[in-house]
């Protein structure tokens, strides 16, 4: 008995590595795929109509969020809840895409009869931005829709075939359209049809690909079972709020320096958005192991457990971002300058912003414990209070010290948010997030540094090249050292099991 579990346990243990090392390499690869993409139409359409484009999209996204409402994981509960029932979760499905559709064509609307003029005469001055947002807004029933059926796919353990379309499918698409169209018009106008289509091509494969899966009578609503519709809507409707504000914390400094600074600015400061997200790149794949040991640990109340699991996530997310930071911090300048002098900003702005990944990566364990147990009505509150002292901070801030001030709303906002989830959890769980084990890699990590920076400081290197090999020859001393003297026990079973997952799959 007891050795069948430890069996279903290790069993049980390889699945979770498996969706990790999955999602961890879908965001590594998605991450080059917009790093390249980022690289190429920011350096072709130049930073003024780059700032344009990323903030029409950010708009868009922000209103995608509101319109489908929540329920790309509204359904995965009820279909994993009703799982016996096919129609039962037809009926879900195809209510979720009622509801979304019929918000999203509403905000196209709004967009088009009103918004989009209001926006342009009293928010942002631009030439260009009334045409550009008019044609941009397309793309809220397009991510509604999109984000659904990559919820389905995960409600049905499809996780490879959603890491596959959203993480390289959709990109790489994007990235191939706005080539062949800069073929015949090298602006603006390529990236956001380019943009538009590639979400459209990947929507029509996701609606082929259910259809031999997924029984919806989408023509049909009255051969399906009724639901509790306001039930329904009200939970995922409150996942959405939550989003929502998630998302509006990360994007307001970019809609406030458009209001006080103008698109160029806005350009730049995207650069930077672009690449310090890197710092981040691990923490979903290690949120996907972390998620379904929180919850089991809940249910049984085992306090101990969930600290030890917590633990763990926090001192391997400081193992994998703190060096990434410290890159960013010390050869950031030198490697942006890859995008071209016209998108060069203060050094400081580029630590700023890594800073606020960083925090984001470190302390993401109290968020993600919050929101997997009964303590997730704290989340909502404290997000939202954050996103009211980030608006105060960018609007008191942005006019006297422009994109830095803006960097700095966004540390301090994300750096309150993240400590009162952290007390959050101490006062209900008892127990803190940290332990002893997380200062070697922070420790280990500097010391290596400062022997890359000794040695490039005695060849006189100040090139991108330089900067980037500096970067590899860091990344390489720092694993080394941290895994012959860095990692506790409990870290170094956890390294030996990747590694021997690595090693199946190659094999």
């Amino acid at each position: 008995m007891h050795k069948s579990k430890n069996r279903g346990d290790s069993v049980k243990s390889a699945k979770k590595f498996k969706i990790g090392l999955l999602a961890s390499a879908g965001s590594i690869v998605s991450q080059i795929i917009a790093f390249v993409s980022g690289l190429i139409v920011a350096r072709t359409i130049g930073p003024n109509n780059y700032g344009l484009f990323v903030l029409c999209r950010n708009l868009c996204q922000t209103s995608s969020i509101l319109s489908r409402s929540g329920f790309e994981l509204g359904v995965i509960r009820k279909i994993r809840e009703n799982k016996d029932n096919a129609l039962l979760q037809a009926s879900y499905i195809a209510h979720a895409l009622y509801i979304s559709g019929a918000l999203s064509f509403s905000f196209v609307l709004l967009a088009w009869l009103w918004g989009s003029n209001y926006l342009s005469n009293n928010v942002y001055h631009y030439d260009q931005f009334n045409s550009v947002f008019s044609v941009m807004v397309i793309l809220i029933p397009l991510l509604a829709v999109f984000r659904i059926y990559i919820g389905l796919n995960r409600a049905y353990f499809r996780i490879q075939q959603s890491v596959i379309v959203e993480s390289i499918l959709q990109p790489v698409s994007r990235l191939l359209i706005i080539l062949i169209l800069f073929i015949f018009f090298v602006d603006l106008w390529a990236v956001i049809w380019g943009t538009l289509l590639s979400f459209l091509f990947v929507i029509c494969y996701l609606i082929y690909d259910a259809k031999k899966r997924i029984k919806i009578y989408f023509f049909s609503p009255k051969l399906l079972p009724k639901i509790d519709i306001g039930s329904y809507w009200r939970y995922s409707f409150m996942i959405a709020i939550t989003s929502s504000v998630n998302l509006l914390l990360t994007k307001m400094d970019s809609f406030m320096i458009g209001y006080f600074n103008g698109a160029e600015e806005i350009g730049k400061y995207a650069i930077i958005q672009l690449t310090v997200p890197v710092i981040v790149v691990f923490n979903g794949s290690f949120n996907k192991m972390l998620g379904p040991t929180i919850a089991e640990l809940a249910a049984d109340n085992n306090y101990k457990g969930m600290a030890s699991a917590i633990r763990q996530h926090t001192r391997w997310m400081a193992i994998g971002s703190f060096p990434l930071f410290l890159i960013f911090a010390f050869f950031g300048k030198d490697l942006l300058l890859i995008f071209g002098k016209e998108f060069t900003l203060p050094a400081i702005t580029i630590v700023i912003l890594a800073s606020g990944q960083l925090v984001t990566a470190i302390f993401s364990s109290a968020g993600f414990l919050l929101s997997m147990t009964k303590s997730y009505k704290f989340e909502f509150p404290v997000l939202l209070l954050a996103l009211f002292l980030n608006v105060f901070l960018n609007y008191l801030l942005i006019p006297k010290f422009g994109i830095v001030g803006a960097a700095v709303a966004t540390l301090i906002a994300l750096f309150m948010a993240n400590i009162l989830r952290v007390a959050i959890v101490s006062e209900i769980y008892s127990f803190f997030i940290f332990d002893k084990w997380i200062l070697p890699p922070l420790i280990l990590a500097t010391s290596s540094l400062l022997l890359i920076l000794f040695a490039r400081n005695l060849l006189q290197d100040s090139t991108i090249a330089g900067a980037f090999i500096a970067s590899i020859c860091f990344c390489v001393l720092y694993v080394l050292i941290l895994n012959s003297v860095g990692l506790s026990p409990d870290d170094k079973k956890l390294s030996k099991d990747i590694v021997t997952l690595f090693r199946k799959k190659i094999l």
